[in-house]
């Protein structure tokens, strides 16, 4: 790459690379300053996954907490603040200050009772600041009611993990805990 002057593929690109968007076979003739040319394919499988099936919350932050899946599961904001996300673009992410555990996003209507049994799977990304500066235990999501949902937590007494709890009255064990060991700090990590 970079010492050919010209390049030609099998759907008339002209460029260094292509983005292949159905599947089948590419094949690319390249020449060099001389007129010296070769030729290379490469088969391709292009598969398309259909993640909104089963979605039942999709948060953008474009400014709010609101659910973009459609299924009217918009979140409430308490103490949090919007600020960059990991592209540095502006009110695309939240900023949890954990001052006594009151900086959350609240998600009062997902009942996880329905998922416990069938399933499910959270992604997101965070960064954490400093470790210096999380000495509080705070909640970055919360839906639960005393009884039932899940929270996600930053708290120092789990040796500096973010704790998921999944708690429900319907499953057995009725909770789980899963923690996300966080040893670099400021940096943006995705956690599924």
């Amino acid at each position: 790459a970079g010492s050919w002057a010209a390049y030609l593929w099998s759907n008339n690109a002209t460029t260094e690379t292509i983005s292949a968007t159905t599947s089948g076979t590419y094949i690319v003739t390249v020449t060099n300053g001389t007129g010296c040319s070769g030729t290379a394919s490469q088969v391709v499988t292009v598969t398309t996954v259909d993640i909104t099936s089963g979605l039942v919350a999709q948060y953008d932050f474009n400014g709010n907490a609101n659910d973009v899946s459609g299924n009217g599961n918009n979140g409430i904001v308490n103490g949090a603040t919007l600020t960059s996300d990991r592209f540095g673009n502006p009110n695309r992410a939240y900023h949890f200050n954990g001052i006594n555990g009151q900086s959350n996003i609240a998600i009062n209507a997902i009942e996880f009772n329905n998922y416990v049994n069938t399933g499910f799977t959270l992604s997101y990304w965070f960064t954490m600041e400093d470790s210096s500066n999380v000495g509080n235990r705070h909640f970055m999501f919360t839906n639960y009611d005393g009884i039932n949902g899940m929270q996600i937590e930053y708290d120092p007494s789990t040796n500096g993990s973010l704790r998921h709890s999944l708690r429900t009255n319907n499953a057995n064990p009725p909770q789980i805990d899963y923690y996300y060991p966080v040893s670099i700090y400021n940096t943006w990590k995705h956690a599924v």
